[in-house]
């Protein structure tokens, strides 16, 4: 019986030790007790209680109880890495902070240019329609759109988004072209007119107002849809993309798509401006136009005055038709050169990419200057300021002994028709100097 006994607690002992050793053995036992509830396959069941326990703590099969213990994983937060950015911003702070300021002035000169031309056309329509004034402001409204795409263009964007390639890229380029081919088409204008005594129809003249953006939208379209704009590794901003590209494939596709037509047009800007300067000085030229100007409607004691206002005229003339040259040669000119050098592997000196980026923001606030200056705009100035003088200089009838004498209202309106007559007359001669200008 002992024995027995003994054997008994031996066999207990050995299967207890089995059960915490092998837990699928635990599971299997636990799952067909009736009890017992099935465990989930993703639970992994502990030893019930009592089993590690020693000798002396076995438990009953009731008391045997699946543990669950849930080992589910927690799925980690994917980390979405940061696009790379453009750095000329963040470099070059200095440089970048200047040409935020010259281009917002830039933007506030154009939108004076607009809303000047505007009112000047309501009030004066006759010397506002000129082709010339009209390609001023179409020019003015293309560098809004250019300062815009600077002050974007040359900030801290993402250098594989579509947002580098239009702003940085497309809109820049696009832009500058117009302003050029506009700048141009003013240039031919006065060419037409002055050295080829030829002057456009209003029929034609629509191929001077819309010519220069559907041109500059056929060359930098299909660059932007090509791929060519994006970020420049060597300048670090936006503008032709660079990376994994030949350095002389680059500085062939911005030849042929920017920096080739920017030099075309600064080169005919030089040549027609000498030309129109040449027939303007010409001693033919001047006695034909004040021959004109006298057997028109001056008499002869009024030559002389002729010959001045029409001197002033041309002179004013000639500072607009520099400043046409002068203006994209400062402004665009010296920053395709500096491309061009750093595509041939030339070294730049540190700081003088960012001055000329800063220079280039000076285009709108320079061509303000050029439309203040206009003979036109200046002509409508002293016809305001002739104005103001006449009716200074005039007895005043409306004084407190004329309305004492209680004045009549035909002498009222015949001063009024004297006062008319002389302003218009006056027009007349402003026009007539303006004629071609």
């Amino acid at each position: 019986m002992f024995k027995f006994s003994t054997l008994a607690v031996i066999l207990v002992f050995v299967l207890s030790s089995v059960l915490a050793a092998d837990p699928i053995s635990t599971t299997r036992t636990a799952t067909h007790h009736p009890s017992v509830a099935t465990p989930s396959p993703d639970a992994h069941i502990l030893p019930p209680m009592g089993v590690n326990s020693g000798l002396t703590d076995f438990g009953t099969a009731n008391e045997l109880q699946p543990v669950k213990v849930n080992t589910t994983i927690a799925t980690p937060i994917p980390v979405v890495a940061e696009p790379a950015r453009a750095t000329w911003a963040v470099k070059d702070a200095v440089a970048y902070r200047a040409l935020l300021a010259v281009n917002s002035i830039s933007i506030v000169c154009c939108i004076f240019v607009l809303v000047g031309y505007e009112l000047l056309r309501r009030w004066y329509p006759r010397i506002m329609k000129r082709l010339s004034l009209r390609l001023v402001a179409c020019m003015a409204a293309t560098d809004v759109v250019f300062h815009i795409s600077n002050l974007i263009g040359y900030g801290n964007l993402p250098t594989d988004s579509i947002f580098c390639a239009l702003f940085g890229g497309f809109f820049f380029a696009c832009c500058s072209l117009t302003s050029l081919f506009y700048a141009a088409a003013i240039i031919l204008n006065c060419q037409l007119v002055f050295v080829f005594a030829k002057r456009p129809s209003q029929e034609k003249e629509k191929y001077f107002v819309y010519g220069p953006p559907l041109l500059a939208l056929m060359i930098c379209l299909p660059t932007l849809v090509s791929g060519t704009y994006g970020y420049d590794v060597e300048l670090e901003y936006c503008w032709y993309a660079t990376a994994h590209t030949d350095p002389g494939l680059v500085l062939v596709k911005m030849i042929f798509t920017f920096a080739g037509w920017s030099f075309l047009v600064l080169l005919y800007l030089t040549v027609a401006c000498t030309t129109i300067i040449r027939a303007v000085f010409s001693p033919h030229t001047q006695t034909l136009q004040i021959s004109a100007t006298v057997d028109g409607f001056a008499a002869p004691s009024q030559t002389v005055d002729v010959i001045t206002r029409r001197t002033t005229a041309v002179r004013r003339l000639v500072i607009r038709l520099l400043g046409f040259v002068s203006v994209p040669i400062i402004t665009i000119a010296t920053g395709v050169t500096l491309d061009i050098l750093c595509k041939t592997g030339t070294d730049i000196k540190p700081g003088l990419d960012g001055a000329f980026e800063v220079i280039s923001g000076l285009a709108g606030t320079l061509n303000g200057i050029l439309f203040v200056i206009d003979p036109a705009v200046l002509a409508i100035k002293e016809h305001k300021w002739y104005a103001i003088e006449e009716d200074e200089a005039r007895p005043r009838p409306y004084t407190l002994s004329a309305w004492s004498s209680r004045m009549t209202d035909e002498s009222v309106d015949v001063e009024k028709n004297i006062v008319q007559d002389a302003r218009s007359r006056k027009f007349r001669e402003i026009e007539q100097d303006l004629d071609g200008l």
